[in-house]
């Protein structure tokens, strides 16, 4: 043994005894299976986050909907400042609503300001997750801060891919209608939007002031082809 390898070793021992030298050697073991196992659990959860995305599916209702669509808007909170089901409130009825829906998507029965709207529901399964509207055309107010589509998650579903799955669909629903170009807006300080309408391609045309205490909106467009 050389004497800088005796010096060394001399250290060592005063400084860590067999025990804590053992312990050491046990958790430079076990730290990288943790950070493996990591890894490991957090691919499995975008995987399944993935899959189940994939069952996701827009259509409109039918009558046979009426329990799933009434627990989705108990569900939805009275705090969030969209609406989940747009006309539902003055509907007598869910079969009624239904017609509603389907007069609005030919233009008639539009509430005053309103263009003409299709709205479909995010089903997976049976249950529904989401709703989306495609208005369209744009009015002054729409072109500015609305939009053209305008989706909803409830928030039992959300952080599971669904936003990204429903505006891909409502952007190829958009583009059977014949529509060869779509507005879409969010909020300025909503990351989660803005990573899904970049996601589907959206290219921003600016940042518009909307009123006092209120967030920017953000204005991007996606080209349909």
């Amino acid at each position: 043994m050389t004497r800088a390898s005796a010096k060394c070793e001399s250290m060592v021992s005063s400084s860590i005894s067999s025990e804590e030298l053992k312990t050491s050697m046990v958790s430079y073991v076990i730290y990288p299976m943790f950070i493996s196992l990591s890894h490991e659990t957090r691919r499995k959860t975008m995987d399944s986050r993935t899959e189940t995305a994939a069952q996701l599916h827009l259509r409109a209702l039918v009558d046979a909907d009426r329990e799933a669509f009434l627990e989705a808007v108990a569900a939805w909170p009275a705090s969030e400042s969209m609406t989940f089901a747009p006309g539902f409130d003055t509907s007598p009825s869910f079969p009624e609503y239904v017609t509603l829906l389907n007069a609005q998507a030919q233009g008639e029965k539009l509430p005053e300001g309103w263009v003409p709207s299709v709205t479909v529901f995010a089903f997976v399964g049976s249950e529904i997750v989401g709703r989306v509207q495609l208005r369209m055309h744009l009015n002054d107010f729409l072109r500015r801060v609305g939009g053209q589509i305008g989706y909803v998650v409830l928030p039992a579903f959300r952080r599971r891919g669904y936003a990204k799955a429903m505006l891909g669909q409502a952007l190829r629903l958009a583009r059977t209608l014949g529509l060869r170009r779509v507005l879409l807006t969010c909020d300025d300080d909503n990351p989660a939007s803005i990573h899904t309408i970049e996601g589907a391609g959206g290219t921003l045309e600016d940042t518009v002031v909307v009123g006092d205490d209120m967030p920017k909106k953000r204005r991007y467009w996606i080209e349909l082809g």
